[in-house]
């Protein structure tokens, strides 16, 4: 009997579908119904898709992985996940925002992948890390993030916006 999974809007789902599977190295390669499985663990949770997401940067950009605190790659860059949803914004008002965390001992560029839940869309930017961190709030803590329907773009963001391939190439 074939497998069944949920289909959802999550971004781990999206990510894992669009992304991982089609340029992950080794899951590239994997059966159809070792994709669904891995699919239907992405709905669940219980895949670690960041990290997956990171093998895929450092494949596509012929960049070796790091372990150094505040890097995910030889160059110093970090690659981070995150997702933009309509709730509310901490004032009262409802809002399509997220947050990029964990940035206080980040020391590159940013190698950043956007779930945007309006479009059910991925968004790919590169940021220097001059750039970013005169973005940061909470004394470089993270990044506030808001999304314009009306545009299509992330806001403060979209000037860094580039193709997936492109992102993982940038130095």
């Amino acid at each position: 009997m074939a497998s069944v999974y949920k289909e959802t809007n999550s971004g781990e789902l999206k990510l894992m579908r669009e992304v991982i599977l089609k340029h992950h190295p080794k899951m590239s390669k994997y059966s159809r119904s070792i994709k669904t499985a891995f699919l239907e663990q992405a709905v669940d949770g219980t895949q670690n898709v960041s990290m997956f997401l990171e093998q895929v940067v450092s494949h596509i950009g012929n960049l070796k992985h790091s372990n150094k605190t505040g890097e995910d790659h030889e160059d110093g860059s970090d690659t981070k996940f995150a997702s933009i949803n309509y709730g509310p914004n901490g004032g009262g008002t409802f809002a399509h925002s997220g947050i990029i965390g964990n940035l206080k001992c980040k020391k590159g560029a940013l190698r950043i992948v956007i779930y945007i839940q309006h479009t059910d869309s991925l968004k790919f930017y590169f940021i220097p890390y001059p750039e970013w961190t005169k973005m940061t709030c909470m004394n470089g803590k993270y990044l506030r993030l808001s999304y314009s329907t009306k545009k299509d773009q992330v806001s403060r963001l979209s000037k860094y916006e580039v193709a997936f391939v492109e992102m993982c190439k940038l130095r």
